[in-house]
């Protein structure tokens, strides 16, 4: 549904669908910086088309790169960041679901543990954007540093 970043990089803008949904996730490179990459890739290693296997090369041409490296690390740390943050709030806004409305042994149903749970959600949907965005960054710094890097 959303596809990876090395492949929407290089393709052309979509519209609508999806694109409206996440925007900005679906951005595609500039396009002399799409050329540069594939020009320096095709030179380089043989890879003129874009998707895994450049992307692979490239993050290991660049991650050689002190700076890069450092940039690449923070932009995965707070990407992992994100989605685990995410996670554990559609897993605690499930938690208080089941335990606002269950009525064993006399419990009451607690609307507040709905509130709650709508809140968790909420936020839930927030890290998801913000993990969307730092692994679209974490794409996009490979490929804007490798036509510069050695």
């Amino acid at each position: 549904m959303l596809r990876s970043p090395e492949e929407t990089f290089f393709e052309e803008q979509r519209k609508g669908g999806w694109a409206s949904v996440f925007p900005g996730f679906y951005d595609q490179l500039p396009t002399q910086t799409a050329n540069r990459v594939l020009r320096k890739s095709t030179e380089k290693a043989g890879i003129s088309e874009a998707g895994r296997s450049l992307f692979f090369h490239c993050h290991s041409v660049v991650k050689r790169d002190k700076a890069v490296a450092e940039r690449l690390s923070t932009f995965l740390n707070l990407y992992g960041f994100c989605r685990n943050i995410s996670m554990a709030l559609v897993i605690a806004a499930l938690v208080l679901v089941v335990g606002g409305g269950i009525r064993w042994y006399g419990g009451q149903i607690h609307p507040g543990k709905f509130l709650w749970a709508g809140a968790a959600v909420a936020a839930s949907i927030g890290m998801f954007y913000r993990y969307l965005k730092f692994f679209r960054q974490y794409t996009l710094e490979v490929f804007v540093s490798y036509p510069e890097c050695g």
